[in-house]
């Protein structure tokens, strides 16, 4: 699957990785609101709201990182 977009956060496909290039993925709330927007997989954009709402939110500069499996299985924080 050459050519198909990655996701800059954790090195998957956008949007996912059981439908590359499917579409958009999701703009990622890592980014300033002044910067250029970057946009992420559906699963680290699970993993950043989750950080989020725990204070926990990264930036761009700690990018790649290892996101757990389970956002990757759509179980978010469980």
């Amino acid at each position: 699957m050459t050519g198909l977009p990655i996701c800059a956060r954790c090195g998957h496909y956008v949007p996912n990785d059981s439908e590359p290039g499917e579409g958009p993925g999701v703009s990622s709330m890592s980014v300033p609101a002044d910067a250029e927007q970057i946009w992420v997989c559906l699963p680290c954009g699970w993993h950043e709201a989750w950080q989020q709402a725990h204070g926990e939110l990264g930036t761009p500069d700690s990018w790649p990182l290892q996101v757990p499996e389970r956002f990757y299985k759509g179980l978010g924080s469980c």
